[in-house]
């Protein structure tokens, strides 16, 4: 075991891990950092070539589990499929979902047809075991949470079904003076159609969704919101925009009666999983992880307010 506290950075951390007592050599510190044997302000971290700045803590443990590095190949599929690790310890993985892909298959026919974020995942982890403990949208982006083991799932679970997780989207509406506040909704999902509809209360299927709405800027016909989920539910922040007749710029599923597209379109809805925040399974810590504004979505932007 080691640890060493950084006095002056930018560095790598190979490098302090080659100076600490028992290493010896840079080769043996990249060997400990790729498995997993080190943590940088207790969090491990897999690459050698990681900026290191002044104050950082860098511990080495040779004692902890190993963590075994994805295959390159693996590696250049989420390259390729523009999949991003934004967190990633022992017990739970946050991804950069992009556009297009499912978080998971649905239905029997999707398992055996579509690629998936879980499929993705499991193949990066090597292990079946993972799961996400939430879902989003195909055509959404950003953050989603995942466990690599049971329990860590069944816990985090236990957190979304008393919704204690911290889940912000930006949204991109179409038009401007649109309401905000507090959303809520009575819906339930259309099997045969395979969407949400507004529904009475005393439906069978029912479900009250909220949300908390803030509007972080409106330009040339398009607001930018900040949508905060209370609850859950499959479509749940397109459903209600459309409802309030805003619906998100680039929808085609959820528009309201005789709407006609204004302005500026995208050929997905501009949706973006911004943070998800949580107690960490296995820590108790809160963990909070952000993903930045896809590229797509940027034009939305307006920068002046937003």
């Amino acid at each position: 075991m080691g640890r060493q506290t950084v006095e002056a950075g930018p560095i790598r951390l190979d490098r302090v891990v080659a100076s600490l007592s028992g290493v010896g050599s840079r080769a043996r510190g990249k060997r400990a950092i790729t498995t997993g044997k080190v943590q940088v302000d207790g969090q491990t971290v897999t690459e050698p070539g990681h900026t290191l700045a002044a104050g950082s803590v860098v511990d080495l443990d040779w004692n902890r589990p190993t963590v075994r590095s994805a295959p390159s190949r693996v590696r250049r599929e989420l390259e390729r499929l523009g999949v991003g690790v934004l967190f990633e310890d022992r017990w739970v993985v946050v991804f950069d979902k992009p556009s297009g892909l499912l978080t998971d298959a649905a239905t029997g026919a999707q398992r055996r047809t579509r690629q998936t974020l879980r499929g993705v995942a499991a193949a990066y982890l090597e292990s079946e075991a993972v799961r996400p403990a939430h879902r989003i949208d195909r055509d959404t982006t950003g953050a989603v949470l995942f466990a690599k083991d049971r329990e860590g799932f069944e816990l985090l679970r236990t957190q979304f079904r008393a919704r204690t997780p911290e889940r912000v989207y930006d949204a991109f509406v179409q038009g401007e003076g649109v309401p905000v506040g507090h959303w809520t909704d009575v819906m339930a999902w259309d099997h045969e159609a395979r969407l949400q509809r507004r529904v009475s209360r005393g439906h069978e299927g029912a479900f009250e969704a909220h949300c908390d709405v803030v509007l972080v800027s409106e330009h040339r016909g398009i607001s930018h919101l900040e949508v905060r989920l209370e609850t859950g539910r499959r479509n749940q922040i397109r459903v209600m925009a459309a409802l309030r007749d805003c619906p998100l710029v680039g929808e085609r599923q959820y528009l309201p009666s005789g709407w006609k597209h204004k302005g500026v379109q995208r050929n997905r809805q501009a949706l973006h999983s911004r943070r998800i925040g949580v107690d960490h399974p296995h820590t108790g810590d809160r963990l909070v992880v952000d993903s930045p504004l896809p590229a797509d979505l940027q034009p939305l932007r307006n920068t002046r307010g937003g």
